[in-house]
């Protein structure tokens, strides 16, 4: 049967490497749960880019529909006055029609804008992700050299003590 202390150096030796591979398990889970958390955050970005794409369409189409509504009111009006669509009438027209085209494809461009932002941050959530999993493959790799570490200083502790003659019969 092997001395105590003999007993005690192995022992030593196995809880530090097996507390390393403990500890780089937790770590390696901790960055798992947070790539999962990037990832739903990326699928809610990209579902409120769509969001975002479909409400502005509606607006566009929203604003369109009240331009011709007002260009319309306006052919009417300018029609009970007997005016008829020439000259200065026509030019009024035609800049109403103009900056009503603008403001629908403005709508359009913030809409979009603000998608292709939501689009951006749904890309970083996904680099982090995968930059989260790498963290917790190296906090594995880690906790494996660390353990090796341990297994390698404990042999080492041992084969100095018997060297010197510090370890009975074993």
């Amino acid at each position: 049967m092997a001395d105590p202390l003999t007993i005690a150096m192995i022992a030593s030796s196995a809880a530090s490497a097996v507390g390393a591979i403990q500890q780089g398990q937790a770590q390696k889970a901790q960055a798992e749960a947070r790539a999962q958390a990037n990832e739903y955050n990326a699928q809610v970005r990209e579902i409120q880019a769509g969001v975002e794409r479909e409400q502005a369409g509606a607006r566009e189409s929203q604003q369109r529909r009240e331009a011709r509504q007002l260009l319309g009111a306006q052919r009417a009006g300018i029609s009970q006055a007997g005016i008829g669509l020439m000259g200065s009438a026509i030019d009024v027209e035609e800049q109403s029609a103009t900056r009503a085209e603008l403001d629908a494809l403005t709508i359009r461009y913030e809409g979009e804008t603000r998608a292709v932002g939501l689009l951006n941050d749904a890309e970083l959530e996904e680099y982090n992700a995968e930059a989260n999993r790498e963290a917790g493959s190296n906090a594995m790799k880690g906790a494996y050299l660390s353990a090796g570490a341990s297994i390698l200083s404990g042999a080492s502790d041992y084969q100095y003590a018997k060297s010197q003659g510090l370890l009975g019969g074993g």
